[in-house]
C-alpha cells in the first residue's frame, strides 16, 4: 500500500462521518481519495474509495431497510473500518483487501431486499468509482484492471457520456481560436 496514513486518516474520518450519518462527508472522502488512486493506481486506496462510497449510498437509503438490519449492518462496516485501520497500521494490506470482502460475503445473510440492494450499491460504487478514475485520465484498461471488472462493465457507465461533456475537453469554435491566436502574436 502506496500512502498508508492516506488510507487509515481517511477511514478514521469515514467512521466519524458514518457516526454522524454525513452521507456528504462520505461522498467527499470517497472523492478525495481517486485523485490518489490516478496518480499512484493503487489498489487498496481504489478499495477504500469503493467502501466509503457504498457506505454513503447505504445510508443515503436507509429509510428503505429495516431499523434492525441497517443497524446491524452499519455496526458490521464499522467494525470492519476498525479492522482495516489495525491492519493498515501494521502493515497487513491483504487482510485489509479481506476485510473489504467480508462486507460482501456478510451482505449474503442479509434478508431479501436488503440483501439485492447493498449488492447493487457495492457494484454501482464499483462502477462509480472506477469512472471517476477514468476521468483523470487514466487508460479503461487499467481503470477495469484495478478495479476488477470488465471494460464492458466500465463502457457501459461512462460510454454514454461524451467527452465534449467534461469541461476540460471542450474546445472554442475555428473563429475563436484564430483571433486568440492572432492575439497572441501581436
Amino acid at each position: 500500500m502506496i500512502e498508508r496514513l492516506h488510507v487509515i486518516k481517511l477511514l478514521k474520518q469515514a467512521k466519524k462521518a458514518a457516526l454522524d450519518q454525513d452521507v456528504l462527508e462520505l461522498k467527499s472522502l470517497s472523492d478525495q481519495t481517486i485523485h490518489s488512486v490516478s496518480i499512484y493506481q493503487d489498489e487498496d486506496n481504489m478499495l477504500a474509495a469503493i467502501f466509503i462510497y457504498a457506505l454513503a449510498k447505504l445510508i443515503e437509503r436507509k429509510e428503505k431497510y429495516s431499523g434492525d438490519d441497517f443497524a446491524k449492518y452499519l455496526k458490521l462496516f464499522l467494525h470492519a473500518i476498525d479492522n482495516s485501520i489495525s491492519c493498515i497500521d501494521k502493515d497487513f494490506c491483504e487482510e485489509f483487501k479481506g476485510y473489504i470482502s467480508s462486507m460482501l460475503r456478510e451482505s449474503e445473510k442479509l434478508p431479501g431486499e436488503f440483501k439485492e440492494d447493498v449488492k447493487f450499491v457495492f457494484r454501482k460504487a464499483r462502477i462509480n468509482k472506477a469512472s471517476k478514475v477514468y476521468e483523470h485520465g487514466i487508460s479503461m484498461e487499467k481503470t477495469a484492471k484495478l478495479l476488477g471488472i470488465s471494460q464492458w462493465e466500465l463502457a457501459e457507465y461512462v460510454g454514454p457520456m461524451g467527452a465534449s461533456e467534461y469541461p476540460q475537453s471542450r474546445t472554442l469554435d475555428v473563429k475563436k481560436r484564430v483571433k486568440r491566436a492572432m492575439e497572441f502574436f501581436e
